[in-house]
């Protein structure tokens, strides 16, 4: 039987997942007048937001297993 928080980390996970393709997506995408520094910032920001939630996602269901 699964926990919760075993469920929980798992949407996390995939939260995580889905938040670096949209990150990967957007990079590929031109922009239209090229790469500004806010596009750049954005860009790592929304890595960094996505990694961090796979992690945590994966912490929190290592812990509840």
């Amino acid at each position: 039987m699964r926990t919760v928080a075993v469920m929980m980390g798992e949407s996390l996970r995939e939260a995580g997942v889905l938040v670096v393709v949209f990150h990967g997506l957007s990079v590929l995408i031109p922009q239209g007048k090229g790469v500004g520094i806010a596009n750049v910032v954005g860009a790592v920001i929304t890595l960094l937001l996505g990694i961090l939630l796979w992690w945590y996602g994966a912490t929190f269901e290592l812990e509840g297993s």
